[in-house]
């Protein structure tokens, strides 16, 4: 694997700011569940009786837990009658994962270290809308010394460690290989936190995007007033760096950083797609007179 091919992102921010808002998501009204910790396993179901989101009309069951910063928590959503998805919402109502498939099959499973302490929801949710049946929720918590880099064999983006160094990795459908994206090379770390774990939670954020878009366009913007690299809705808004509201990806100090790591990940993103068909390769701009953005489809 060449380093070289993979954008080196050197002054990261601290993991507290990168855990701002992916964007508060409300179901239309929830009634609350005590969620144990324990691996003991809940089986209920989703039909019409249930909450919903207003997004898209999903059913969902809302779970709570309380945890504290630094720990390990792994959710786990299994079912053989819908495509299973799981959202998780920190103490102030923002999402900081959403999973589709990362159990395998169609099963959602979110591994994650805590950010602050509080009480946190979880939200056993289907893929799409109208989806009913019965599935199984578990959650643990692992020690913290056991912390794992995420290396599902169905994601689309994953954190993978190469020696001390941790690398967003990026899976091609299309060629079948794995590619490096982001290069974790920062030595700045303060406790808890770690560029393994901003690895996995930027990971993370990427592959639940693209799982529920049909194109990637990233872009610079602003959300919560703070510098964001983060997904936009359209090419036209992404020149004007206007981020869609659950479209965080990573927090950055100025903008002019979250302007270099979308140039950064547009000549990584084009190494990906080279010698593939022509309709994937990344649309990305180069003018100075707008924001860099780049639109990717499939890969």
């Amino acid at each position: 694997m060449r380093h070289s091919d993979c954008f080196q992102w050197f002054a990261l921010v601290p993991t507290a700011a990168l855990l701002v808002a992916i964007g508060s998501t409300s179901p239309a009204q929830a009634n609350d569940h005590p969620l144990r910790l324990d691996g003991a396993p809940v089986q209920e179901q989703l039909d019409s009786s249930d909450d919903f989101l207003v997004e898209d009309n999903s059913y969902i069951d809302v779970y709570t837990f309380t945890g504290q910063a630094g720990q390990r928590v792994i959710i786990t959503m299994t079912s053989n009658a819908l495509d299973s998805y799981l959202i998780l919402l920190d103490p102030d109502g923002n999402s900081i994962a959403q999973d589709d498939d990362s159990a395998g099959n169609l099963d959602a499973q979110i591994d994650i270290v805590l950010p602050v302490d509080g009480v946190y929801r979880v939200y056993a949710n289907s893929y799409s809308g109208g989806l009913q049946g019965p599935y199984t929720l578990q959650a643990s918590m692992v020690a913290a010394d056991t912390i794992a880099v995420t290396t599902t064999n169905q994601s689309r983006y994953f954190c993978q460690q190469d020696g001390e160094v941790p690398l967003t990795m990026a899976r091609s459908r299309r060629r079948n290989e794995t590619f490096p994206l982001i290069q974790w090379t920062s030595d700045w770390a303060p406790a808890p936190y770690s560029p393994t774990e901003r690895c996995q939670a930027v990971s993370t954020r990427l592959a639940d995007i693209h799982a529920r878009r049909d194109r990637l366009i990233l872009t610079a913007g602003t959300l919560n007033n703070q510098p964001v690299v983060c997904v936009a809705n359209s090419r036209d808004e992404a020149r004007q760096g206007i981020c869609a509201t659950d479209g965080l990806i990573l927090t950055t100090r100025t903008r002019l950083e979250a302007e270099d790591l979308i140039r950064g990940l547009q000549i990584s993103f084009t190494q990906i797609v080279a010698g593939t068909s022509p309709d994937i390769v990344p649309a990305t701009n180069t003018r100075e007179d707008t924001t860099p953005y780049i639109d990717l489809s499939d890969f």
